[in-house]
């Protein structure tokens, strides 16, 4: 958490350590309080309550010393305000258990910002086998003359993307997401890199964005059509969006959607400079 992240984490143990003390005594005291209140109370009803029993004093008293009851109210009002008193301790007991936990602790003017190391972890393993199942889901395709991996039959594929003049018919994502890699601080690049898998390419697809405007939530990417999941959607984790796809056949256009759909990218991975000739000509 750095030297400033442990200095606010030592000061603010302290704070709660004195915190929960002050108000365990203060609920302890008022149960102490209430509890004597009600038995003086209960002494002085007994007490008048004896020489009321004197006829003589019950004839000149009577009408002017009334019989005061017992403050039955005064415990239970002491008792409720004491439980109050160690709710909040417990609060501040339990702050200071999960304290050892914290991943980032911060006291600032608008308040007490943290977040737990284990619920981080937890989050970014999520967000990583969701990674890893969509990029399995994808399977091979890629390349314009790569017809084998096709989920629709050719033919009905044709029909579609001829309804709409601004597509191209062996590259359905070309022209449909901007035309540019980078936009609003969002920056989409791949990497091309022989495969494992003969005859096929591996590439790295990578949505990121700057310092100043960091990339959170989903990305979603779009591929050519042979794929299995043209449409996978990856979670962000530490400012990138990142996809591998391990088995393309050949170039296509790839778009991608960060920012809840506000950022519209795309790239022709066929005009990569340094990317294999016959990767770009399939």
């Amino acid at each position: 958490m750095g030297k400033n992240g442990n200095n606010n984490q030592t000061g603010f143990t302290t704070v709660m350590w004195i915190i929960f003390f002050f108000l365990i005594g203060v609920g302890v005291i008022l149960i102490v309080q209430s509890y004597y209140t009600y038995n003086h109370s209960l002494q002085q009803e007994h007490l008048i309550t004896q020489k009321m029993l004197d006829t003589s004093f019950r004839k000149t008293t009577q009408a002017l010393i009334p019989i005061p009851a017992a403050s039955y109210s005064t415990i239970k009002d002491g008792y409720s305000q004491a439980l109050s008193f160690f709710t909040l301790a417990l609060g501040a007991l339990l702050a200071l258990l999960l304290l050892p936990r914290l991943q980032t602790f911060s006291i600032n003017p608008t308040g007490i910002s943290f977040t737990l190391k284990d619920l981080q972890e937890q989050v970014t393993q999520l967000k990583i086998q969701n990674n890893e199942l969509q990029a399995k889901t994808v399977d091979a395709g890629g390349g314009k003359t790569f017809d084998e991996a096709k989920v629709h039959e050719v033919k009905v594929m044709m029909n579609e993307i001829k309804k709409d003049s601004n597509k191209v018919t062996d590259d359905p994502q070309k022209n449909q997401w901007g035309g540019k890699p980078a936009i609003n601080g969002r920056r989409l690049s791949a990497v091309i890199r022989n495969s494992l898998f003969p005859s096929f390419y591996e590439v790295d697809l990578a949505v990121t964005g700057t310092t100043e405007n960091p990339l959170t939530g989903l990305v979603t990417f779009h591929l050519h059509d042979t794929f299995k999941n043209q449409d996978p959607v990856i979670s962000v984790i530490n400012g990138e969006a990142t996809l591998r796809l391990k088995k393309v056949y050949g170039a296509f256009t790839v778009g991608a959607e960060a920012d809840n759909g506000v950022t519209r990218l795309e790239l022709d991975l066929a005009e990569l400079q340094g990317a294999p000739k016959e990767f770009k000509e399939r």
